[in-house]
């Protein structure tokens, strides 16, 4: 069995215990859509985009990922170390690196990539306002960008699973740069743009369609290769007995 098999066949007990965070996943992929559609159904992504794009960006980012089933989760072990459980299992059993790293990214972009899917393909259904800013084509685009989108940023999360050593000082420090970088993007898109992430993101996919799928899967590429080699870099270093 070649380890890309190997790798899928242990992802899938993974996926298998997730069967609740899936039906919900399901559930939200529904009920999320109609929230945008009210949302925009009183402005074309003008009157409240800030609000519009901070829970658009954090769909495709961790409503997934907060979903997992807890033993999956990072949680803090001992002393300052932060691990999943179920990584620190598999670690221990007779699996090579390579498939225990793959299962990892498989076990995660089986689940969180259908969300995204689904979310957006029902979105578009139901929101008349959007399918007059954006023909079916455009919007192949717009969807592949933020799964894109939602796997450069979602492969942080099977990364982390890996274990780190934060002190407490070290996750608030953490935080205020992380979430202030975050409203600095955000801020820093409104200023020069004059419009919001997602109305960006529109306006990209309708005016240059080609050029926003390969800078998407660029991007996505990027963050994948980057978290893979995280894990590699982190896994011999990490000290699971502490």
């Amino acid at each position: 069995m070649s380890e890309w098999k190997q790798a899928c066949w242990l992802a899938m007990f993974e996926v298998k215990s997730s069967l609740k965070g899936i039906i919900t996943l399901a559930a939200m992929a529904l009920g999320l859509p109609l929230f945008f559609t009210e949302l925009i159904s009183f402005s074309v992504l003008e009157d409240a985009p800030i609000v519009y794009d901070f829970f658009f960006v954090f769909i495709f980012w961790t409503v997934a990922a907060s979903l997992r089933p807890k033993e999956i989760q990072l949680k803090k072990m001992s002393g300052d170390s932060w691990v999943s459980p179920y990584f620190i299992m598999l670690n221990q059993l007779p699996i090579k690196k390579n498939v225990l790293v793959m299962s990892r990214f498989i076990s995660y972009f089986s689940i969180s990539i259908p969300f995204h899917a689904l979310f957006l393909t029902i979105y578009y259904a139901l929101s008349p306002e959007l399918r007059e800013v954006m023909p079916n084509a455009s919007y192949i685009v717009f969807s592949i960008i933020w799964i894109c989108f939602g796997i450069m940023s979602g492969s942080i999360f099977p990364a982390s699973d890996v274990g780190e050593k934060l002190s407490t000082w070290k996750i608030v420090v953490f935080n205020i740069f992380f979430f202030g970088a975050i409203i600095a993007i955000f801020l820093g898109f409104y200023f020069v743009y004059g419009q919001g992430i997602v109305a960006g993101t529109i306006h990209a996919a309708n005016e240059w369609p080609l050029l926003s799928i390969a800078v998407s899967i660029l991007i996505a590429v990027m963050g994948f290769l980057y978290s893979k080699g995280y894990i590699y870099k982190k896994i011999d270093k990490v000290d699971y007995l502490v």
